[in-house]
Order: structure tokens, then C-alpha cells, then sequence
């Protein structure tokens, strides 16, 4: 059971024995339903609709907040009894065996970048909150949309995610989810090392190096000593 904080409650009931009347404030659930579709409208069983309270501080929490559910043959969803809130809202398909059909996560609202996606927003009594989703076909299970790598001549046979054909810098990963062409050289993509300096592919590394070295000087000397005092990042 859960409270109207969406906190978990277990109540004792002692056998044999007059139990005491509690009573348990509960608060109006709230629901969120949809369908789960492929890019060419096709229902899509059995996906994972996964919700986690986005003020969830850390995996543990968020585990713990968990909500989950099945699409089911028809691709429609349903979450009941959900607290009032701020949710995190994803669709993930793990196939069971090998050849299954497999699809790259979404996070809502429609979003392949895990970075990029916004928590659904409930309030208590309102309606059904209605989300659909559109999953890109992913049969090598590389997190890269089976079109999209046709599209730029890629092996839709293998994961090939971490590769990069056009030595910019950036994974084929990083070009899908920033909708780029992983053909084409996008710029000269900087690594920060752990040394604070940095490396690239072009001759601008040993200037970025010497201007890092010349501002970390200049603020020290700019700064007060204090005991303790430690940089945040």
C-alpha cells in the first residue's frame, strides 16, 4: 500500500487478537496510457513502458520509485495509480532471443537522447495522461535505427556503434542521436584529457594547452590563499 506522499506503508495484523482501526489517507491516483507503435505504425508487444520519479536522487531511488508495465498485442499501455508528480517516462524492448525484432529506447517525448528527454508532469485529479510512442527498428541491437543506417551506408548486420567513418571525433551514436551524417566530417571534436589540456586531431591542441596552462596560472595568483579552500566543479 501507498500513502498519499506515494510512500510505501505496510501495516502488522496480529492473529487471534482485536486489531486496532487505522486509518490511511490515500490521495487520487493517477493514470498514463498509450500505444507503443514502429516507425511504419505497426503495434509493437510486449515493450517495457518504465516510469521513475524524477526527483529520485541516484539509481537506488529510482529503482525504487519504478513503475512498470507491457504493451500488449495491440502496442497499448496502461500505468494506474500513480502519485501526483513529476515522472520520467521511457520505452525499451529487450528481445528475448536472438532474431527477435529489436527496437532503440525512446525517452519521452519522443526523444532517441537520453539527455534530452522531460519528465511528464501529474496533478492530482486530473485525467488520464496520454503518451505514444514511435520506435526506429534496431535488429543488430546497436542503438541505431536499422533506416537511418541504411540511409548512410552502414552494416545493419553487426553493432557498428562505436565506429567512426568520417574521423571527426564522434561515434556513429553520437552522430544518430545528434542527427548528423556520419560520412561527413562535422568540425574537429575536442577530448578534455584528465591532465586538464587537450587533444585534437588538428594543430589547435597545442594552443588550447598553453592558453588552459595561462588562465589556471592567472587565477591563482588572482585568488586569496584559504585553508581548505578547495575548487568545485
Amino acid at each position: 500500500m501507498r500513502d498519499e506522499d506515494g510512500d510505501y506503508r505496510s501495516y502488522t495484523v496480529e492473529p487471534a487478537v482485536a486489531n486496532a482501526v487505522v486509518k490511511v489517507p490515500v490521495a487520487a491516483a493517477v493514470r498514463v496510457e498509450g500505444t507503443v507503435l514502429d516507425e511504419d505504425g505497426v503495434p509493437v508487444a510486449n515493450a517495457v513502458v518504465l516510469l521513475t520519479d524524477a526527483a529520485a536522487d541516484g539509481p537506488a531511488e529510482q529503482a525504487e520509485s519504478a513503475r512498470l508495465t507491457h504493451t500488449d498485442g495491440a502496442g497499448e499501455y496502461a500505468v494506474v495509480g500513480l502519485p501526483a508528480g513529476e515522472w520520467d517516462l521511457r520505452v525499451i524492448v529487450d528481445p528475448t532471443c536472438q532474431g527477435d525484432p529489436g527496437f532503440v529506447p525512446i525517452y519521452y517525448p519522443q526523444q532517441i537522447e537520453p539527455k534530452l528527454w522531460e519528465p511528464i508532469v501529474l496533478f492530482e485529479g486530473d485525467p488520464p495522461f496520454i503518451a505514444r510512442f514511435d520506435l526506429p527498428r534496431d535488429d543488430d541491437y546497436d542503438l541505431l535505427s536499422d533506416k537511418w543506417e541504411r540511409r548512410y551506408d552502414l552494416d545493419t548486420t553487426r553493432d557498428d556503434s562505436t565506429e567512426d567513418p568520417d574521423k571527426d571525433g564522434l561515434s556513429n551514436l553520437d552522430e544518430y542521436r545528434r542527427g548528423l551524417d556520419p560520412r561527413t566530417a562535422d568540425g574537429i571534436w575536442v577530448t578534455v584529457q584528465p591532465c586538464g589540456c587537450a587533444a585534437s586531431r588538428a594543430p589547435v591542441g597545442a594552443w588550447v594547452c598553453a592558453m588552459l596552462t595561462l588562465i589556471g596560472v592567472s587565477r591563482r595568483r588572482r585568488e586569496p590563499e584559504a585553508k581548505g579552500y578547495r575548487n568545485r566543479r
